[in-house]
């Protein structure tokens, strides 16, 4: 790959405005399940000490996930695929594979995931970065925001697209919005703008935004 092909691409448009105004007046953000992009149920429930997380779900793409002729990628390889591809990745991003049998007991069915914080209720201040090692919150205390990803999505540049993509630009809007709301938010605001089937959250926008990246690879126009 080239230099100029691996140049780091400005950041997509992210389309704030549910989210974020809606937190700015105290409101719930979206509203409605609208379109479920996948017939499994939404999973996670905010309990007592539960933990929260960020996680890529419903795309639409998969049936184009094929597998790469010389086996899987280093995180390395896939985070420039991802950036070529046009997901605009932070510095601050730090991807760690996981093998499929650990990351399903430890994540679930997901592709990917961030953000692991613990709550105690929905009102629970949730920080954008945490302020010993020992602190919950999106970025951790070195200023290192980790994702980890199944480690079979490395097999397919298509599902490193799609995935990485999703990932980062939830992380942007989640950033954007941290930085309008002081640096916290109530875990219950947090959940909401990450949980899969909201309509129009993050999360949403995100799936939306690695498959668009997807059918681009397919159609050659990217």
């Amino acid at each position: 790959m080239s230099p100029a092909a691996l140049e780091k691409k400005p950041p997509p448009t992210l389309h704030l405005e549910r989210a974020s105004i809606a937190i700015l007046l105290g409101r719930e953000s979206g509203s409605g399940l609208g379109r479920l992009r996948s017939p499994k149920p939404v999973t996670g429930r905010l309990l007592a000490a539960a933990n929260l997380n960020a996680t890529a779900s419903y795309h639409q793409t998969t049936h184009l996930w094929k597998p790469n002729p010389g086996g899987p990628r280093t995180i390395a390889e896939a985070r420039e695929i991802a950036e070529m591809n046009g997901a605009y990745i932070e510095d601050d991003i730090h991807f760690i594979p996981v093998a499929d049998d650990i990351y399903d007991q430890r994540f679930g069915d997901s592709y990917a995931s961030f953000g692991q914080v613990k709550a105690k209720s929905n009102a629970t201040a949730v920080p954008w970065r945490a302020s010993s090692p020992t602190t919950s919150a999106i970025m951790d205390h070195t200023g290192k925001i980790n994702v980890w990803v199944r480690q079979s999505i490395l097999d397919s540049d298509q599902a490193i697209t799609a995935v990485f993509s999703h990932e980062t630009f939830e992380i942007e809007i989640l950033r954007e919005v941290f930085q309008r709301n002081g640096g916290s938010l109530p875990a219950g605001v947090y959940y909401d703008l990450t949980r899969a089937g909201k309509a129009d959250n993050p999360h949403w926008q995100a799936v939306d935004h690695g498959d668009e990246l997807v059918w681009k690879i397919q159609t050659g126009s990217q």
